[in-house]
Order: structure tokens, then C-alpha cells, then sequence
């Protein structure tokens, strides 16, 4: 009987171990890019993106596409676009590294854990903001993800003149800036596996996902179980000494 505890106790131990390792495994999928949300435009130029660019009204966030077409695991997504310097056409289909926030990045464009916490907490404010508001909200990651306003030559052809748009996407900026340590998790990145700089490489994304609490609760109960299951097996070893 104490053998067959202490089994159940070494099979659950290795679930709590595969668990809380998955969350910090880089898997590769394929993306498939099924088009936009919206028809709010932001007007921009990037002359070193790939392929450059000036004068483009890019439909700003969030767009849509599917994980895996075409098989079991297919998956619909919200996609958030992190990344102005590559482009996408409906209907492409790509291979990703999904990479777990919090975990290894380093399949990823950037590589900066801080810099995508920002540009998620940013892509969190989304909700119920209007067209203006996400304007400016797109702005901001477009920005980070540039290094910042002036680090390089994307820019977002709005009038200096128009100053309340501008000290909007300032304010965002710092705000992602002070609220990402808040952000660590509960979003995952998509990138092409042939990385930023082959030709053709397409965008890369964030996709929001469960909160962290669902995962840290589905942890603690696999936690538990292997404590009760370890409680019976001191109980039944004591009861046959």
C-alpha cells in the first residue's frame, strides 16, 4: 500500500514539475493571419523597415488569426502588432516561435522582457478606448518598440502641431514604462522563426492570454494534491510500523 502512495506521490510530483516548466517553453507553431477588426488608420513611414515605407495608413490594433490552420489544435486569435518595421498580408501563413512571457525570449525580435511588458500593459488599455485614444495607444508600442519617439527613423505622420495627440503618446509611453513590472505575464509573443532580419520575415505580435492567477491556481491545486497524497503515505507508513 505504501509503495502505491508513494507512486501516486512521485506521478503527481512530476506533473507539478512538467507544469511549471511548460510556462517557460518556447513552442513552434504556424500563424496564419486572417485580417483586421477595424478601419481605424494611423498614417506612417519607417524608410529602413522591411521593406521601407512612407505615407501608409496602417490599420492600427487588434487583427485576427488562427494558430495551427488546418489541424486539431487550430486556435482563432486576437492579434496585437509590436512590431512596425515588417508587414503581413491576409492570408499568409508563417512559422512562429510562441514564446511565454516571463520565460525564454530568446527566439523573439527584441529579446527584452521589460520592453514587451511594456508594449502588453499598453495593449491592455485598449479596451473601451475610442478611436482617438487607440491611436495614441498604437503610437506608444510602435514607439517602444523602436527604442522610443526620435530612436529611429519610423515615424507616425502626425503635425507636430497637433500637441494633444502627442503628449498622449508621451503620457503612454511613461505610464507602460512605471506599470510594467505589473505585466509580467499573461501574454505570449509570436515570432517568425526565420528572424527579423531574413527576407520576408513577417510581424511579430503579442496575444494576450488567461490571467497568471488561473495558471498559478491550477499549480497550487497540483501543489496540494501532492502534499495530501504525501500526508497519506506518512500516515499509512506509520500505521504498519
Amino acid at each position: 500500500m505504501t509503495n502505491r502512495i508513494v507512486n501516486r506521490c512521485g506521478l503527481i510530483l512530476c506533473l507539478v514539475i512538467l507544469f511549471f516548466s511548460a510556462a517557460s517553453v518556447t513552442k513552434a507553431d504556424t500563424l496564419t493571419f486572417t485580417g483586421t477588426t477595424g478601419n481605424t488608420v494611423l498614417n506612417v513611414s519607417d524608410p529602413d523597415g522591411t521593406p521601407g515605407y512612407s505615407g501608409v495608413n496602417a490599420v492600427i490594433d487588434p487583427y485576427t488569426g488562427v494558430l495551427n490552420i488546418g489541424t486539431s489544435t487550430a486556435t482563432p486569435l486576437l492579434l496585437w502588432c509590436v512590431d512596425p518595421d515588417h508587414e503581413v498580408d491576409t492570408g499568409n501563413t508563417w512559422n512562429v516561435y510562441t514564446s511565454l512571457a516571463g520565460g525564454d525570449l530568446s527566439h523573439t525580435y527584441l529579446k527584452n522582457a521589460s520592453t514587451y511588458n511594456e508594449m502588453a500593459w499598453l495593449i491592455t488599455q485598449f479596451q473601451g478606448a475610442n478611436a482617438t485614444t487607440q491611436q495614441e495607444l498604437q503610437a506608444a508600442i510602435w514607439y517602444i518598440a523602436e527604442g522610443g519617439i526620435g530612436a529611429s527613423d519610423f515615424t507616425v505622420n502626425v503635425p507636430a502641431s497637433n500637441t494633444t495627440f502627442w503628449n498622449a503618446v508621451s503620457t503612454d509611453i511613461a505610464n507602460a514604462a512605471s506599470s510594467a513590472s505589473s505585466l509580467r505575464a499573461g501574454y505570449e509573443i509570436l515570432s517568425d522563426t526565420s528572424g527579423p532580419n531574413a527576407t520576408g520575415a513577417r510581424q511579430e505580435f503579442i496575444v494576450l492570454t488567461p490571467e497568471p492567477s488561473t495558471f498559478l491556481l491550477l499549480g497550487i491545486g497540483l501543489t496540494a494534491l501532492l502534499i495530501v497524497f504525501a500526508s497519506k503515505a506518512t500516515a499509512q507508513a506509520t500505521s504498519h510500523i
